[in-house]
């Protein structure tokens, strides 16, 4: 879905709460890095406003493909907990 929308990773990623609100659920379930890294993700994912950084900052941060990265990391988190047949 985000690679054919004409919006941008920061609004199509909304679809994505419900993941989000799973993994805030068994978080504790994670192995410790990968629990640190999700965490780290979901918090720039989640912080990340154009209203805050400012024009030139978040600019720099959305072109730098952060969002995505950050994106891959929570599926990478999702799929951890599905080979652990937490799903």
């Amino acid at each position: 879905m985000p690679i054919i929308s004409p919006q941008g990773w920061d609004y199509v990623l909304l679809i994505a709460t419900p993941a989000i609100v799973y993994l805030a659920n068994y978080l504790d379930t994670l192995p410790g890095p990968l629990r640190v890294i999700t965490v780290i993700a979901g918090l720039t994912i989640g912080l990340s406003l154009f209203d805050i950084m400012g024009r030139a900052a978040y600019a720099a941060f959305m072109g730098a493909g952060i969002i995505s990265v950050c994106a891959l990391v929570l599926v990478a988190a999702l799929t951890t907990l599905r080979l652990k047949a937490v799903a």
